[in-house]
């Protein structure tokens, strides 16, 4: 799915579009204006009433503000709306694939005693450049731009790999989530994670939208669903890495995901 259905999927979305839809910057303003608030809002809440360092407070607004739009959020749209749902939430996975393990990466390094800062910028420009998401991303815009066509074996092959992403992601989700550990004996940081995820994020993005205006309606409702959606994997590969939190954030991943069940469901009768 990560390496091969996905990529094929955002490659031949990406490459079949317009690339200049994607750089709407009312858009990028409303959207992560609203995630930095509530991933501020994570960091301080756990700074302040849970007494966490900063890399915990880190990851706990990285929580707060990362969704898991790969594996849930982008499969889901496409079967709900179609592909006119597919450039806002390829764009959203971009930037949040970028800004959030940036974010989280800085956290948990200052948290370290003699962090080497230019260490972690060629670690984190690293990890982003052979992440094979940004890399089909990247080349689909670069043909698109071109305004290229794509051999006809090429643009089936993609295709034939990228229908088969939506049902495999869910299914790799599931049997991810089947291995991970559950316990609630640290009921307050997986409460303020899931609460700040499944509830505060979504509202702030649809006040934002809303203060901003001129956005689709498309864009808006891919929007409201991605930031509705349960807590990124990635932010638990993250703390993982850094032996921080992990059992929290798993808690957090797993409780967020089967809660997100139902609220989602709610959303989508909502906006269809």
């Amino acid at each position: 799915v990560y390496y091969f259905a996905l990529p094929g999927l955002l490659f031949i979305k990406v490459a079949e579009s317009q690339v200049r839809e994607l750089l709407n910057s009312d858009f990028i303003l409303a959207f992560y204006g609203a995630g930095l608030a509530v991933f501020l809002t994570g960091l301080i809440l756990s700074r302040t009433i849970l007494g966490k360092d900063i890399g915990r407070a880190g990851l706990t607004g990285m929580a707060a503000a990362y969704p898991n739009v790969g594996y849930i959020g982008l499969p889901l749209t496409i079967f709900a709306f179609g592909d006119a749902a597919t450039l806002p939430a390829v764009l959203i996975l971009t930037i949040d694939t970028a800004l959030w393990i940036a974010l989280g990466t800085l956290c948990l390094e200052a948290g370290k005693d003699g962090g080497h800062y230019a260490e972690i910028v060629k670690n984190i420009s690293k990890g982003l450049a052979l992440n094979p998401l940004l890399i089909a991303i990247a080349l689909g815009a670069v043909v698109s731009a071109m305004e290229l066509t794509l051999a006809k074996p090429v643009s089936v092959f993609c295709n034939l790999i990228g229908n088969a992403a939506p049902p495999c992601a869910l299914f790799a989700l599931g049997a991810t989530i089947a291995t991970r550990p559950v316990s609630m004996e640290h009921a307050s940081p997986i409460a303020l994670m899931t609460t700040l995820k499944l509830f505060v994020h979504p509202a702030l993005v649809f006040i934002s939208l809303n203060l901003v205006g001129g956005i689709s309606e498309m864009w808006m409702t891919v929007a409201l669903i991605d930031a509705a959606l349960p807590i990124a994997s990635n932010v638990f590969v993250l703390g993982q890495r850094y032996n921080t939190y992990v059992s929290e954030i798993s808690s957090a991943v797993l409780i967020s995901t089967l809660i997100s069940v139902f609220t989602l469901s709610v959303l989508l009768v909502y906006l269809i």
